[in-house]
């Protein structure tokens, strides 16, 4: 439509929206290519071609065959979304309106047409307009959740096992050498002593409550970088970039805090990586659980509420 009698006569328009549909091929390529822009870069692109959508609009012999145009700020419309938040999809959305009205104006001053038909068509696109950007947002919305319920416990709301997994794959894929350099030196397994018990004799919404407690603990007794999850009943782990003799003092206040909640005990076992493994791969990482696992084992064996260490 763009090429035809209906579109832009000018030769000046003509070459203003060449070199414009040019430019968005070069900067897909520059993206494609290269890593991803920054937002200030991205909302200039954003800007950028709702403008140009806009002057390609304008340029028609005739609005009214223009406005099936406006269509393409629903692309721009989910490309913030996704993208950006909120503030910038209200802008964009408004402006977009604007220009749709605008051309409705310009048709029904310039053009003998069906005024309710028009009418129709101006509210089916702004529809269109409006739909495409907030249906992109519940949907990644959806998605999201999905995903963090996927990563977490529903009781507790810490990392499950596939989260930590995952979580534990990023920390080996660091995304600087200074990240690389830290990686995970230890791993905690804490297990609550004779919890069975708790369920058996307070019944299991009690039992849920002291997970529920056991978990604020661990993670009020890390920092940040520690990753903390449940690995299923009344088991939990931490992974942690701490040397062994501050992971140890880690794993006591831990097993101490427990204990002073005056509900249940902990076991902890603790295995750390050699000083030189700065940097754990996959099977370090299997090999740090397991052994934690088995010094955990050992403290419940020698009678629960202890820290048993498990060194490289």
């Amino acid at each position: 439509m763009m090429a035809s009698s209906l579109g832009p006569v000018s030769p000046v328009a003509v070459f203003v929206l060449a070199a414009a549909a040019s430019s968005t091929f070069v900067a897909a390529g520059s993206w494609i290519a290269r890593p991803w822009p920054s937002e200030r870069v991205s909302i200039v692109f954003v800007a950028g071609a709702v403008l140009i959508i806009a002057a390609s609009l304008f340029t028609f012999t005739e609005p009214a065959a223009a406005s099936p145009g406006t269509g393409w700020f629903a692309f721009i419309g989910v490309y913030v979304a996704f993208f950006h938040g909120a503030r910038l999809l209200i802008v964009h959305l408004c402006w977009a309106a604007a220009v749709t009205v605008v051309l409705f104006a310009l048709s029904l001053w310039t053009t003998d047409i069906d005024l309710w038909f028009y009418i129709s068509r101006l509210v089916v696109q702004l529809s269109v307009i409006g739909a495409a950007p907030i249906f992109t947002q519940i949907a990644e919305g959806a998605l999201r959740r999905g995903a963090h319920n996927s990563h977490h416990d529903p009781l507790t709301g810490l990392l499950n096992r596939r989260g930590f997994r995952a979580a534990v794959g990023d920390r080996m894929r660091p995304a600087c050498p200074t990240a690389a350099r830290v990686g995970i030196q230890a791993v905690l397994m804490i297990d609550l002593d004779r919890f069975k018990s708790v369920n058996d004799t307070h019944g299991h919404d009690h039992g849920d409550r002291v997970l529920r407690r056991i978990a604020r603990i661990v993670t009020e007794a890390c920092s940040d970088s520690e990753l903390v999850a449940r690995m299923g009943g009344e088991e939990f782990v931490v992974a942690t970039s701490l040397p062994v003799a501050t992971a140890t003092d880690l794993a006591e206040r831990i097993r101490q805090s427990i204990d002073r909640s005056g509900t249940v005990t902990a076991s902890v076992g603790l295995a750390s990586a050699a000083p030189s493994r700065t940097v754990p791969g996959a099977s370090d990482i299997d090999d740090l659980i397991t052994r934690a696992d088995q010094a955990m084992y050992r403290a419940k064996k020698s009678g629960g509420n202890r820290t048993v260490c498990d060194g490289p």
